[in-house]
């Protein structure tokens, strides 16, 4: 992944990438001016913007369906 510019100043981003239910997310962020930025994608040609609430929603689905259930004998902790 090549380097990007901040879109704010002429600063270098930093960019830290994971994966959520098998899709890339990548935030973005500035140490100079505080930029910060989530993006969907796999390139840095093809990057789209997206919301942090939509990360954050994301996250939470993917607990969610990999969470055991209450059913689930193995779930009970100490038995």
């Amino acid at each position: 992944m090549s380097a990007a510019q901040c879109p704010c100043c002429p600063n270098t981003l930093v960019s830290i990438s994971i994966t959520i239910s098998g899709e890339r997310r990548t935030m973005r962020s500035c140490s100079r001016c505080g930029y910060r930025g989530w993006y969907a994608g796999d390139s840095t040609d093809r990057l789209e913007r997206i919301a942090l609430s939509g990360v954050l929603d994301e996250i939470s689905d993917e607990r969610r369906a990999n969470a055991p259930r209450r059913s689930d004998p193995l779930s009970i902790a100490g038995r």
